[in-house]
């Protein structure tokens, strides 16, 4: 497709802000070929759903990624959550 950008250029995956600036231009393009009755225009549609579904895959994989730093916060809660309840003797904790 003509005009069309590479997202792929650079080290490691695209991010999520680079699919979607790539996909702007695409989907203006994919508009005038619709407008002008280009069949054309499907391949830039799904062009375009391709660059939003690979960052919306991004953004689903950020969130997921494991984070050490709030993983020891909660294990630090936890522990302090179960030592007060036994301190104070109730139930569900033990030391």
């Amino acid at each position: 497709m003509k005009g069309s950008l590479n997202v792929r250029k650079g080290s490691g995956k695209a991010s999520c802000r680079r699919k979607l600036d790539a996909a702007l231009p695409i989907l203006l393009q994919a508009v005038e070929l619709d407008n002008a009755g280009s069949l054309e225009a499907v391949t830039a549609y799904r062009e375009v759903v391709r660059l939003f579904d690979d960052a919306i895959e991004i953004l689903k994989s950020r969130h997921q990624k494991p984070n050490a730093k709030r993983d020891a916060v909660e294990t630090s809660l936890r522990d302090l959550g179960s030592s007060g309840l036994a301190i104070a003797g109730l139930p569900g904790a033990s030391l």
